[in-house]
């Protein structure tokens, strides 16, 4: 009838934890794949990478329009990087 709280909180820190090895897999993901595109200029200074876990949204915002577009003609290679790595994400927003 009653539950115990050491085992509630002990499954509530085990889904933290799993959501945040989730969000930096994504992210680390992104940024590799950023640098084999875009190489190791400062270019790659000008993407900041957000995801939301709670709508399963990946958010890059890229620094001027003519990155944001050279990415968007790369979206296929970039989801088939988060296919190999078995991950499943609802939307990848480019600004």
């Amino acid at each position: 009838m009653f539950r115990s709280l050491g085992n509630l909180f002990e499954k509530k820190i085990n889904l933290m934890g799993s959501s945040e090895n989730n969000s930096l897999r994504i992210i680390g993901v992104t940024n590799s794949f950023l640098k084999d595109q875009f190489g190791h200029s400062a270019q790659n200074k000008l993407f900041n990478i957000n995801y939301s876990q709670k709508e399963g949204a990946l958010l890059v915002e890229a620094g001027n329009k003519i990155m944001a577009n050279e990415l968007s003609l790369r979206l296929t290679e970039l989801y088939s990087q988060f296919q190999k790595n078995k991950i499943k994400l609802n939307k990848i927003l480019i600004r």
